[in-house]
């Protein structure tokens, strides 16, 4: 896949199927536009292709992080390349974007830079200056210009339209089944393990320390049933490994940091510094709370552990 971050990166892009929208996470709604667009692209002979922004931009408009991310970038690049993108326009929201008049996004990017001959988008698609333009107008612009413009419905799992901010509110709350039942898969972070002061290890409970890259979503705090993969060299690359992750400040020890704590089972801490690490949360255990001293925290850690081994993997090893 392709992956242009600026207008200054394209020249003799070959027609396109595009899919526009923000895909925070890569939902499942997200995953049936992008599938329908790929479909179209094979159907007619063009190059699949997604636009899309790398940073929301509520957050530009408001000047502070008010809405985390549900994917990183890499992330979402991978996820998107995966169902059959090969054109990924990924371009940061700033002041042009914010005051670009519906118009000129249609004409200067999506007919010239982008070469479309099918748009795609959801119902709710909003572009251009003070969110101006709309899927009527794309419809509009595409029966003047000669693009065709597919709007999808809302998507909907049982009852619930799925969105990332449902997503996002079901993350905050420890909800993590029900987030990996609109997402596709569980929701994970991914980061480089380092040392920790040795807190867990005392407790019989080592962990891979992993710092929360900035903007994520943080899930609330507490204790999870997670399954770890570790990514570099060694001989546990690539599998999924039973774990128990924390996720808070701890209280009990008097640390106002935030941390990221995984104990994965059967694989030596000391094993893993240095290497990378995705943790996918399948369920909470329990919330974060103080225990009256170390004691009582060492109880709880083992019922922790035990829980998390009876929880019922699907394919973890």
């Amino acid at each position: 896949m392709r992956i242009f971050t600026n207008l200054d990166e394209i020249n003799n892009i070959p027609p396109t199927a595009l899919a526009l929208g923000k895909f925070d996470g890569v939902h499942l709604g997200h995953a049936e536009l992008i599938r329908r667009m790929v479909g179209r692209a094979r159907e007619r002979g063009l190059a699949p292709a997604v636009f899309t922004f790398s940073n929301h931009p509520y957050n530009v408009i408001a000047g502070r992080t008010l809405i985390g991310s549900i994917a990183g970038e890499s992330d979402k690049a991978k996820l998107l390349s995966s169902l059959g993108v090969e054109y990924l326009f990924s371009f940061r929201f700033d002041d042009g974007f914010h005051k670009m008049p519906p118009s000129e996004f249609i004409d200067g990017m999506l007919c010239r830079a982008f070469n479309v001959r099918d748009v795609f988008c959801g119902f709710n698609f909003r572009f251009g200056a003070e969110a101006g333009g709309d899927a009527n107008a794309l419809m509009a612009a595409g029966a003047e210009k000669g693009f065709d413009v597919e709007v999808m419905d809302p998507f909907r799992v049982g009852d619930t339209l799925v969105s990332s901010t449902v997503i996002r509110d079901l993350i905050s709350d420890g909800s993590m089944e029900e987030a990996a039942a609109y997402l596709g898969r569980p929701f994970s972070i991914a980061g480089e393990i380092g040392r920790g002061n040795g807190i867990g290890r005392g407790l019989g409970f080592p962990t891979a320390n992993i710092a929360l890259t900035e903007g994520i979503v943080v899930p609330a705090y507490g204790v999870y049933v997670t399954e770890s993969e570790i990514t570099g060299e060694g001989s546990e690359r690539g599998k999924k490994l039973r774990s128990v992750t924390n996720i808070g400040v701890r209280p009990t020890v008097g640390d106002s940091r935030l941390l990221v704590e995984t104990h994965i089972f059967g694989v030596p801490d000391k094993d893993l510094y240095g290497h990378g690490i995705r943790v996918g949360f399948l369920s909470m255990v329990r919330p974060e709370r103080k225990f009256a001293n170390l004691s009582e925290l060492k109880a709880q850690v083992e019922r922790d552990k035990q829980a998390a081994l009876e929880f019922r993997h699907s394919d973890a090893r």
